[in-house]
């Protein structure tokens, strides 16, 4: 079969039941008389990526394949995860919904990136979801002493609010250490989620509040290890009614 036709065949395929990973998309092909080399059809997606598909997972971290659409033109990783689920669970739609949406601050230049934006019944919805690196510096170096001093187990002080010198260089923190006890204190950490933002994504929090945006935010961690839970949450966010 000529590659021309090969490629309209994977892409097809995509289109209609995407994401997919490579052995489901060979699967498929060996159904329809076509017994394909899984490299072949990496080499064809591989080499259409910036273009026509995007890399992403599926609901076991396997990496699938899946046609670029306007709206997924910013998807990475979690975030496209969720927003998939959302879209498949009619929590969201794609005509009310768009994965990476920019909102331009005019006043000081900055443009900013939502994960997921959601527009409904006239309000404005920001779902965002953070890696541990979103958590300040000061916070990770007082995580880290606090644990060097008091262990791992102690209940954290969280006495980096009114720093006055609140650079701290990130090289000099064991990250890998901090990351690691965030990870097993994930409720501590999403009881004090805004306590643990850097201090841009609080002021861009506090500006989009004053643009009528509503604000959710997860960890990465909470959706890979609990999805239903932020799925509901979002779902009762979404429709609860404005105060």
């Amino acid at each position: 079969m000529p590659a021309s036709n090969l490629s309209d065949q994977v892409f097809r395929i995509l289109t209609e039941l995407g994401p997919l990973t490579t052995s489901e998309i060979q699967n498929v092909l060996k159904k329809h008389g076509l017994p394909i080399e899984k490299d072949e059809i990496n080499s064809i997606l591989y080499g259409s990526m910036r273009n026509s598909v995007v890399r992403d997972v599926n609901e076991k971290g396997i990496p699938t394949w899946r046609i670029r659409k306007k709206q997924f033109s910013a998807a990475e990783g979690l975030e496209a995860k969720f927003y998939h689920e959302l879209l498949r669970r009619n929590i969201v739609t794609e005509q009310n919904s768009q994965l990476g949406f920019t909102v331009k601050n005019t006043k000081r230049n900055i443009r900013y990136s939502l994960d997921i934006a959601v527009v409904q019944n006239n309000t404005k919805y920001d779902i965002e979801i953070d890696g541990f690196d979103h958590i300040r510096a000061d916070a990770l170096a007082s995580i880290e002493r606090q644990i060097k001093e008091q262990g791992p187990g102690s209940d954290m002080e969280i006495d980096w609010m009114d720093n006055k010198r609140s650079f701290v260089a990130y090289n000099e923190i064991d990250t890998k250490l901090v990351y690691t006890w965030c990870g097993d204190n994930i409720d501590w950490c999403v009881r004090f989620h805004e306590e643990l933002l850097w201090p841009r994504d609080i002021n861009r929090n506090m500006w989009l509040i004053e643009k009528g945006w509503r604000i959710i935010r997860f960890w990465n961690a909470q959706v890979r290890d609990d999805l239903e839970m932020c799925l509901e949450e979002v779902k009762s966010f979404i429709n609860f009614p404005n105060p």
